[in-house]
């Protein structure tokens, strides 16, 4: 008996370690289930309330590349495998094709095909606006509004950052390949919550600091591509709180972070070594003469993405969208301050802009989320007035540059 009841007390005093390797067994053998090209459960989207109505079907694989490699080396098995992952449409329910990019109002989900080796998918077009910047420019501000509009739906997390982990030579991508691309784009978004009328969006501030994202989207997107956002703020601004960013984010580092005059110097010596800017160095002098200050002539591609200072060179980047979504029907660009001023009539302005109806955005609530009222309990070490002096000669002739980009409305707003 004696033995009995120890080795039963061992048994138990074994169980926790035991259930730990079997968990961990199962979680292997589903590894290695997936990883085997084995068909993963489908998974049903219905975008309308009514029951059956313009339903999709989709398979999620493990690994897109995996997926199109087999199916290219087995053509005899793709008809059958074809039949179980193509997408069902119901043709009674299909929206209607998008209006044209300058209309106010536009058909919220078109049909979306490309092609599979021998068959179609089809399923709903989306998103459809982008946020792509600036930082630090009020994207954030922006984006908790649109989430009180109903039937505006952003995607799971704050941010997307899909498409500045999507390299340039995604260009180079087969039909099969982007198709496959796309369905892993969807998981970024909230499926079960989308309805016919619903404006899926995402913001991403980063894509702006990145234009040859441009190029990326449109071609992956086509031939609907989304419309895209842009707001820009004073560059002298922007710099500071992004700088302000980091300070608070150090942490236990705080103590030796760079101050915002020690970021400037270092940013200036940088961008002069790379040929962005001439301008002198910031010295122990105050008065600087404005034709000291000029765009330089990037040696290479413009990096503006890597240095806090360069994201203020606007006009490079919008450019970079400009090329490939047309001003004024597939872009808009918002200025921060004028989102400052007047909220409600910029944010309708907007959502008119992607198709939705005007939405009382109640003025009270605007103020107590980011109104000037607003209590900042966080206390940052200032910018001296002489740095921010010469951070006006740096951007200045960057701002022009935007101006003869964008229009007369655009000069001298930041001087």
């Amino acid at each position: 008996m004696s033995n009995a009841l120890t080795a039963t007390g061992s048994i138990s005093r074994r169980s926790p370690f035991l259930v730990w390797v079997l968990s961990i067994v199962v979680v292997i053998a589903l590894q290695l289930k997936l990883l085997g090209g084995g068909q993963s459960a489908l998974q049903e989207y219905r975008p309308d309330d009514s029951p059956g109505n313009f339903s999709m079907k989709f398979e999620t694989t493990a690994s897109l590349s995996r997926t199109t490699e087999r199916m290219a080396k087995n053509p005899s098995r793709n008809s059958s495998l074809n039949r179980q992952q193509r997408l069902s449409l119901d043709p009674a329910n299909t929206p209607d094709i998008r209006t044209p990019l300058n209309a106010t109002k536009q058909s919220l989900h078109q049909n979306f095909t490309c092609p599979l080796h021998n068959s179609t998918w089809t399923f709903f077009n989306f998103p459809h606006f982008i946020i792509v910047g600036a930082q630090k420019a009020g994207t954030t501000a922006i984006t908790s509004l649109l989430r009180n509009v109903t039937n505006v739906l952003g995607t799971r997390r704050p941010e997307a950052h899909f498409w500045d982990v999507v390299a340039p030579h995604r260009l180079e991508w087969t039909p099969d390949q982007k198709c496959l691309y796309r369905f892993k784009y969807l998981k970024k978004f909230r499926k079960a919550r989308i309805r016919r009328n619903t404006i899926v969006f995402e913001k991403t501030p980063m894509l702006l600091a990145k234009p040859e994202t441009a190029a990326v989207i449109r071609s992956m997107m086509e031939p609907y591509p989304p419309k895209i956002v842009i707001i820009l703020r004073n560059p002298v601004d922007r710099f500071y709180s992004h700088w302000k960013m980091g300070w608070q984010n150090s942490g236990a580092k705080r103590p030796h972070h760079p101050s915002v005059e020690e970021c400037v110097e270092e940013g200036v010596h940088k961008l002069r070594s790379r040929g962005m800017i001439q301008a002198p160095s910031i010295g122990n002098t105050s008065h600087w003469n404005a034709s000291d200050f000029a765009v330089g002539t990037p040696k290479g591609v413009p990096d503006y993405a890597s240095l806090d200072l360069s994201r203020g060179f606007y006009a490079g980047q919008v450019k970079g969208y400009m090329e490939h979504f047309p001003l004024g029907t597939s872009l808009k660009i918002i200025r921060y301050e004028d989102f400052m001023s007047n909220k409600n009539l910029v944010m309708n302005e907007l959502l008119e802009f992607v198709g939705g109806s005007p939405h009382n955005f109640m003025d009270d609530r605007l103020e107590k989320q980011m109104g000037p009222l607003k209590v900042i309990k966080t206390w940052y070490p200032p910018m001296n007035n002489k740095t921010r002096a010469y951070l006006k000669h740096l951007y200045r002739p960057f701002n022009d540059e935007l101006a003869d980009l964008l229009g007369e409305d655009w000069r001298g707003v930041w001087d």
